[in-house]
């Protein structure tokens, strides 16, 4: 699912991975979006272990987060792959952000 964020202006990707046994490979652009324009990847997994599961008693969180910054290639295409069995949200206006110094 892509979209356009009325408040900030940015593009944003949402995916979920799941039925898959490997990687899979994504790449995604929007209209208007340049070269060399960065943006954040957000990507939630689930633990190694199936029977893993949140218990807030304890605090114990056994969803991952993982964020990196992706830049968009010369076509204008973010590219990257994701894990089996997670979900990801990339965001032009954080990448933005912090490329201006900004906190995203």
């Amino acid at each position: 699912m892509a979209g356009r964020s009325d408040k900030t202006r940015s593009h944003i990707f949402k995916a979920a991975v799941y039925n898959s046994t490997a990687d899979v490979p994504v790449s995604v652009t929007f209209e208007g979006v340049k070269a060399g324009t960065a943006a954040q990847l957000t990507v939630l997994t689930g633990p190694a272990d199936p029977y893993g599961y949140n218990d807030p008693w304890t605090r114990v969180n056994v969803v991952k987060t993982a964020k990196r910054s992706v830049t968009a290639g010369a076509n204008g295409a973010f590219s990257f792959t994701l894990p089996p069995l997670s979900v990801a949200v990339l965001d032009t206006a954080s990448g933005q952000s912090r490329k201006r110094g900004l906190r995203g």
